[in-house]
């Protein structure tokens, strides 16, 4: 596509140059405008997951998780969807105290590891739940 702005610049009686420019700069912007669209669809989807009752949140996904076997299954009750993902893994033991990556789940363990100070909401919890929860299938 950039070759072909540039050809065309040319034909038009322009510098190929500046063509093969303009072409990197619009694919460019392109790319960024759909990657934006892509996680905001994303966020959209995974907060639409979150039950409401009376369209208020039973779990707020802004609020800071508990993380505790309560809070987890506040989580799994609340959230469309991650139960299943949950059980499909073969319910992975949890372990809080991991200072690495946002979550890593080790078959070896059968658990999924979360760093608390990566998961400051029950929106990035239950995402960081989904993203390993699946590793565990």
């Amino acid at each position: 596509m950039v070759l072909s702005d540039g050809l065309g610049n040319t034909i038009a009686g322009g510098d190929f140059w500046s063509g093969v420019r303009q072409g990197i700069i619009t694919s460019g912007l392109n790319h960024l405008a759909h990657e934006g669209i892509n996680k905001l669809e994303i966020r959209r989807t995974l907060l639409s997951r979150f039950k409401k009752v009376n369209g208020k949140h039973v779990t707020n996904p802004y609020a800071k998780p508990e993380f505790n076997p309560e809070g987890f299954k506040a989580l799994l009750d609340n959230v469309d969807g991650l139960q299943s993902t949950y059980d499909k893994g073969n319910r992975p033991e949890i372990d809080c105290d991991y200072n690495s990556a946002v979550g890593e789940y080790v078959s070896g363990d059968h658990k999924v590891y979360i760093n608390k100070a990566e998961n400051q909401t029950n929106y990035k919890l239950a995402s960081t739940f989904f993203h390993e929860f699946r590793h565990a299938i």
